[in-house]
């Protein structure tokens, strides 16, 4: 993955120097910088696959999102490609920030999947609140599972950061009804 923002290999040198430093930026401002560091050093494949299951269990909750998904065959005859896909997104917005050309890129395939969707399935995409439950569930999702553990969830300068990520990414994102 490219690194749009990094941290001095002195910083590195510190034994669990992630969260502290992390903690020494603004989450009002540097959400993109904390995120992305977060993600290259704490994320990994299964934590995201986490967040893939748990936004995909969303979508099929109701019928407009279990019919969309039964249409693209995303489910039944390609689960691997579900993920592939999910993982990808996630990667590039996560690690990039949504402000960089690859994650506008990859917002715009992701507006032009669901646009050929919605002509092939009108009023699957009609519930706003279906795309914005899914950006609040994706924030909450790994400090919700953390404190079902027993473990102290994430930092608030995290929780900050990824609201003002999200938020940002919503921004970018076009949905079908617009």
């Amino acid at each position: 993955m490219d690194r749009p923002y990094d941290v001095d290999d002195s910083v590195k040198k510190a034994d669990k120097w992630l969260y502290p430093y992390l903690a020494t930026l603004n989450p009002e401002t540097e959400y993109e910088r904390i995120i992305s560091i977060f993600a290259q050093y704490e994320l990994d494949m299964h934590s995201l696959l986490y967040t893939v299951a748990a936004g995909t269990i969303h979508n099929i909750q109701k019928q407009s999102g279990a019919e969309t998904l039964s249409y693209t065959n995303k489910i039944v005859r390609r689960p691997t490609r579900r993920n592939e896909d999910g993982l990808a997104f996630f990667w590039t917005w996560f690690g990039m920030g949504p402000s960089h050309p690859k994650s506008r890129e990859s917002l715009k395939r992701l507006n032009d999947i669901h646009m050929k969707v919605a002509k092939q399935l009108p009023g699957n995409f009609s519930d706003k609140d279906e795309f914005v439950y899914t950006l609040c569930m994706i924030g909450v999702f790994n400090d919700r599972i953390q404190l079902k553990l027993g473990l102290p969830g994430m930092p608030q300068f995290l929780k900050i950061a990824m609201h003002h990520e999200l938020r940002a990414d919503r921004r970018a994102c076009r949905p079908p009804w617009h």
